[in-house]
């Protein structure tokens, strides 16, 4: 099974909460670790995250500064993270990654090419 996800709210519910936007974006990241325990439970093999589009460039500099910095550390994060090895899970990048910061792009690349022969699971960023 294939479950496609729009990560979107995020800045909402730090409005909601009288905070910055970017407060928004961390509380999501945090999340995204927590579903990907929920499709293991499911037996979802394969999860599409949309999580950023290019129209989120016209936002202000700091916020996507922030997110590229936030993409960086979630990213460094799971070449940690044992459960990734363990359960196999592949890791691929789709989209107009040259648009991104140069260093993000490296980390992406690393990603991919550490879990290409996994095949158990597939996390999909878009």
């Amino acid at each position: 099974m294939h479950v496609g996800i729009i990560l979107d709210g995020n800045r909402r519910f730090a409005k909601k909460l009288s905070q910055e936007p970017w407060k928004g974006h961390e509380s999501g990241a945090k999340n995204v670790e927590e579903l990907f325990n929920w499709c293991e439970e499911l037996k979802i093999k394969q999860i599409t995250l949309y999580c950023f589009s290019i129209e989120n460039f016209n936002r202000s500099e700091k916020e996507v500064k922030f997110l590229m910095n936030l993409f960086k550390k979630e990213f460094q994060r799971m070449l940690k993270n044992e459960k990734i090895k363990k359960n196999k899970v592949k890791i691929k990048f789709i989209g107009e990654r040259e648009k991104l910061d140069k260093e993000l792009q490296e980390i992406m690349k690393a990603r991919e090419a550490k879990t290409k022969n996994y095949n158990n699971y597939q996390i999909n960023f878009a």
